[in-house]
């Protein structure tokens, strides 16, 4: 996480300061955010008109695009990695903890990281993910946001595949 983010210098991206072992324990420096994951605050006070909900898409979207020209797929775009700073006017992008660095290329493992309910069916199947595995992300997120609802239902990834591949996409 610290490595990927802390290559990131955007106002909608959290700040990583430094990385390093203290008494053979790593640690991350990072901003210190005052507010709540966008997953507790429509908990807690519902969700947002829509004007809101398209400023906050804005601010999302250019966090992505500025990871993306860096190289840098987040792979786990949710609400509990979207943070609110200043009411519902600012979030911050974190959590970059499965994040796809520029080295990594098109490598990938086969592993699967991230949300399932908000995964690109490629980041499902364990394919190679990139800038679009987020974009997809970012939409299930405002589905979300404009409807109250998940697209899908399912939780485990083969039943949520199946039902994705059995159901039209709403």
């Amino acid at each position: 996480e610290a490595r990927a983010a802390g290559t990131l210098n955007h106002p909608n991206i959290v700040t990583i300061y430094d990385v390093g072992q203290a008494d053979g324990r790593p640690y991350i420096a990072m901003e210190r955010l005052r507010g709540d994951t966008l997953a507790d605050r429509v908990a807690r006070e519902g969700f947002p008109p829509i004007p809101v909900v398209i400023d906050l898409a804005g601010q999302i979207a250019a966090a992505l695009e500025f990871a993306h020209r860096h190289g840098v797929i987040h792979q786990d775009i949710k609400p509990e990695n979207i943070i609110l700073v200043e009411g519902w006017t600012h979030v911050k992008v974190n959590d970059f903890g499965v994040a796809r660095l520029p080295e990594g290329g098109e490598h990938h493992d086969g592993m699967v990281a991230g949300t399932p309910a908000y995964m690109a069916p490629e980041q499902l199947r364990g394919d190679p993910t990139d800038a679009r595995s987020d974009l997809f992300s970012l939409g299930v997120l405002l589905f979300w946001l404009l409807t109250g609802d998940k697209p899908w239902r399912e939780s485990e990834i083969d039943r949520l595949m199946a039902e994705r591949h059995d159901n039209p996409h709403p």
